[in-house]
């Protein structure tokens, strides 16, 4: 065991050049819920064509029953 904290992350270069956010933050391994702290990510991506992608917190209504 260390007294030194760690702070790396790796990824690849393609990757890399997509990151707009990436933070640190230790509250899971404080609160203890995982003895290691989070790594939250934000990539700008675009989605290559042909792939059919939908907003994952819209609300679908299903057709009224007639």
């Amino acid at each position: 065991m260390t007294s030194r904290p760690y702070r790396y992350a790796f990824c690849s270069q393609t990757l890399r050049d997509q990151i707009v956010t990436c933070e640190y933050p230790n509250e899971p391994r404080l609160d203890k819920l995982s003895d290691h702290s989070a790594l939250p990510v934000r990539l700008s991506l675009t989605l290559p064509d042909g792939l059919l992608a939908c907003d994952p917190t819209a609300v679908l209504t299903p057709p009224t029953l007639s």
